[in-house]
């Protein structure tokens, strides 16, 4: 499975973040969509690689943050790609709620809907709501060129909601926020559940990954993590 980073830009120089585009047999599957400020740049990125309407099968957000969401609802309406996401964050992006399901603050959370443009019209409905409670099974949410080479984790800290995916054939681990390298591999600054973080990190420490790829800076082996 071939992996391409896509390190789309923040707002008001905050830096960068990353989503991740698969690609296996001509298929591609989006991880994560970056902020709405960045869209032109998220299109051309898919332009450059070959990816389109046709052939991006599925958008899997890896959490509701407003970085992250960006450009989901713009995808799911002008390319009927469909959108993944756990159902703990899909009020996130539902209801442009970034605080949905996590201990409130409430100036931080406007102050985060207006630096991001996270507006009504960047709202959405996912098509799928991952579960991974055993009623629901990544086979199913996933398209069929990757549902046999990709696990699914829920992996609560960051928010309730975050998930990780797991290539199976040449393990890769994408980590969205729970894990951050923008100095050095770590926990990420932001959380909501530290002690879940952990518990999370110690799930995620089981599957023995090759590389991480982190939502925020480059990638890293997890042995670096010193949690």
């Amino acid at each position: 499975m071939k992996t391409e980073t896509l390190q789309l830009l923040l707002p008001y120089g905050l830096g960068t973040v990353n989503a991740y585009l698969l690609e296996h047999r001509g298929a591609f599957l989006l991880v994560d969509t970056g902020c709405s400020s960045a869209e032109r740049q998220l299109r051309v990125y898919l332009e450059s690689h070959g990816c389109n309407k046709s052939n991006l099968k599925c958008v899997l957000i890896t959490h509701g943050d407003f970085d992250h969401t960006g450009n989901a609802a713009i995808l799911q309406r002008e390319w009927q790609v469909p959108i993944a996401m756990h159902r703990d964050d899909v009020e996130m992006a539902s209801k442009g709620d970034m605080f949905f399901n996590r201990k409130r603050m409430w100036c931080v959370g406007w102050l985060s809907r207006w630096m991001f443009d996270f507006n009504k019209s960047r709202f959405f409905m996912p098509n799928f709501i991952i579960t991974l409670d055993g009623t629901s099974e990544e086979n199913r949410i996933l398209p069929p060129e990757f549902s046999e080479k990709i696990k699914l984790i829920n992996i609560p800290g960051h928010s309730k909601g975050s998930i990780a995916l797991f290539t199976t054939d040449d393990e890769q681990l994408f980590c969205g926020d729970l894990l951050e390298n923008v100095k050095k591999p770590k926990l990420s600054d932001i959380m909501d559940d530290l002690p879940a973080a952990r518990q999370s990190l110690d799930c995620l420490r089981k599957l023995k990954p090759r590389i991480v790829y982190p939502g925020h800076g480059s990638p890293f082996e997890l042995n670096q993590v010193q949690e």
